[in-house]
């Protein structure tokens, strides 16, 4: 199924980013050196050469079995721009595409601002060191993977991927809550990896559910404004914090 597939996705990502998130804390705190450079400064310039070492296989052996895009000559030409506002504008011709993505803004809003300021929030309020820190994204990542493998069981238990979004939503309210008036270790920890496990599974389910409500001949199209309102979604919360 599409949940599933999308799981399956969501869990990948999750795995590169427990990797990097334990390979650039030994770098930040001078556990591991490359030629002498070390330090949380040095973690950007590491960041950024293994990007570019994880891309290669992409580069090198990833095909296109797709058939090629028919020439645009004799085309009207078009900028970014106003591709995009088209697209918009195209919105409204789906019934439920854009009520979604407004919905999607809002809930993706307050949880990539979470994560945002989640490691700051820790520090400050819950006094964990950059050891703890590091070990509680470590555990939210880990089980955000979780919840994404376990989305298309969680929608058969549901019976309905609308409905297992709306759970999640809610219990992500909860959890926000709980955060604020958590007191002690153990209760931070409990909330985050709960977080994650959350964040896995309605990430997940919320892929799947929008790709059941757009064409399927223009789902690159219809991904470009979710993406799109994703990015709109991750400043507007910081602003807001």
């Amino acid at each position: 199924t599409k949940e599933k597939i999308s799981g399956w996705g969501m869990a990948a990502n999750q795995v590169g980013s427990i990797l990097g998130v334990i390979i650039t804390y030994h770098i930040a705190e001078g556990m591991i050196c490359f030629n002498c450079i070390t330090g949380r400064s040095a973690t950007f310039l590491i960041s950024s050469i293994l990007f570019l070492l994880f891309c290669l296989p992409v580069f090198l052996f990833l095909k296109d079995s797709t058939q090629p895009i028919a020439s645009q000559e004799n085309q009207p030409s078009t900028t970014p721009l106003k591709e995009t506002l088209k697209n918009l504008r195209n919105i409204r011709q789906v019934p439920g595409v854009l009520p979604y993505l407004i919905s999607y803004y809002c809930f993706a809003d307050a949880i990539l601002t979470l994560q945002l300021f989640v490691a700051l929030y820790l520090e400050l309020v819950a006094g964990f060191t950059d050891g703890e820190k590091t070990l509680s994204v470590v555990f939210a990542l880990f089980f955000a993977i979780l919840g994404a493998l376990l989305s298309g069981k969680i929608a058969e238990i549901f019976k309905n991927t609308k409905r297992a979004i709306a759970f999640f939503i809610a219990l992500f309210a909860i959890l926000i809550g709980a955060l604020a008036l958590a007191q002690g270790y153990w209760a931070f920890m409990v909330i985050i990896i709960l977080n994650g496990f959350a964040y896995g599974a309605l990430f997940s389910l919320s892929r799947a559910f929008y790709s059941n409500l757009v064409p399927h001949d223009r789902q690159g199209e219809f991904f470009g404004l979710y993406v799109l309102f994703e990015r709109f979604a991750s400043f507007v919360g910081p602003l807001m914090w």
